[in-house]
């Protein structure tokens, strides 16, 4: 389209905005330049407020396993704080995007606010892998030696820092939809 977007909201914009998704999403680009979560009306930085929107903002929280160990954290900067610490490895909220289910609003009877705890399928302890296959999953647990590790398009052959990004240029480019698993299990065998 012809509208003026600031080059960061660039990619919401063509993502949401350019007919792609319909406007029931639970945040807005105001001027071109900022975004807003329509719940709590506050600014929120760009590259989070599609993960505030979903799964923060009036929703209880996800525990969610380490991509690399069975590691489960109740809180999503514990989560990326503890893979950056642990693993030497780089992440961002918007890298669990694929792959969390929809997270429930905050019920008003504390009853019903059960946590959900997502696991990973790559995890040993936890796999729905067969004994057969258990060689191929110790592919997933092997620690990444290098911080600056880059995630590749599956297409093209660009490099990305971050999961996000190449998930948003295989879309947005090549319009095929992969999910974080996908990635990771393509950079944990290269």
């Amino acid at each position: 389209c012809s509208e003026l977007i600031q080059i960061g909201l660039l990619r919401l914009h063509r993502k949401f905005h350019c007919g792609k998704v319909s406007n029931d999403v639970q945040w807005k680009i105001v001027d071109g330049r900022r975004t807003v979560c329509l719940r709590c009306n506050k600014r929120r930085i760009s590259s989070f407020i599609e993960f505030h929107a979903n799964y923060m903002c009036g929703k209880q929280p996800i525990t969610v396993q380490c991509f690399y160990c069975n590691a489960l954290l109740e809180s999503y900067m514990r989560l990326l704080s503890h893979m950056k610490t642990k693993h030497n490895k780089r992440h961002k909220l918007m890298d669990l995007i694929s792959i969390l289910p929809e997270a429930d609003d905050v019920s008003k009877n504390a009853t019903e606010n059960l946590t959900k705890i997502v696991r990973h399928f790559f995890c040993e302890s936890e796999s729905p892998i067969g004994e057969s296959d258990k060689e191929q999953n110790q592919l997933f647990l092997l620690k990444p030696e290098k911080v600056d590790e880059k995630y590749r398009c599956f297409y093209c052959e660009h490099d990305f820092t971050y999961i996000c990004e190449v998930l948003d240029h295989m879309e947005l480019i090549h319009n095929k939809q992969h999910n974080t698993y996908e990635v990771l299990k393509e950079a944990m065998k290269s």
